[in-house]
Parts: structure tokens; C-alpha cells; sequence
């Protein structure tokens, strides 16, 4: 069989994920088959989503978009005045 030069770690993320169509699973399968390059960054990405997967999900804190909020528009009105000291057009709130 004819070693593949194309790489495809660009599509390692969907392969882990079973988000391809059946064509593309079966080229990638082979490709691995040959390439310890792409086979190493598979097992890598892999292990990586089982890590993913393992985790513990935690609602977020009933306040979380107040204080982005608050974060933001603090940031916004700090620029504003910076923007002011340094001569540059001011930003319409």
C-alpha cells in the first residue's frame, strides 16, 4: 500500500469526536495506520477529550453575567478616559 504524505491533523478533533462522514473516517483510519506522526497527535487529542470527558460540571455562580457586566463596562469607562488623555475619538457608550 502507498505511504500517505498528506497529514491530517487538521481533522484529528472531529475523528476523536466520530464527526466525520464514513469516507473521510476510513481515509483517516488508514492514514493513521501509517503515519506515527499523526497516529502520536491522535493519542495526544485523544487523551485529551477523555480528560475533557472526565470532568466534574458545575453550574456557574447565579451572578456571573452581573460581574462580566460590571468588568466590562468598568474596562469600557477606563479606556474612554484613557482614550480622552491621548487625544483619540471617544467611544459612544
Amino acid at each position: 500500500m502507498k505511504t500517505n504524505t498528506n497529514h491530517i491533523g487538521h481533522r484529528l478533533v472531529f475523528y476523536v469526536h466520530d464527526e466525520l462522514d464514513e469516507r473521510e473516517t476510513t481515509y483517516i483510519a488508514t492514514h493513521l495506520e501509517q503515519c506515527a506522526a499523526c497516529r502520536g497527535e491522535y493519542e495526544l487529542i485523544k487523551k485529551g477529550a477523555e480528560m475533557l470527558a472526565s470532568l466534574k460540571s458545575i453550574p456557574a455562580p447565579r451572578n456571573l453575567w452581573d460581574t462580566i457586566l460590571r468588568e466590562l463596562r468598568s474596562q469600557t469607562e477606563s479606556f474612554t478616559e484613557d482614550s480622552e488623555k491621548t487625544h483619540l475619538p471617544k467611544i459612544n457608550k
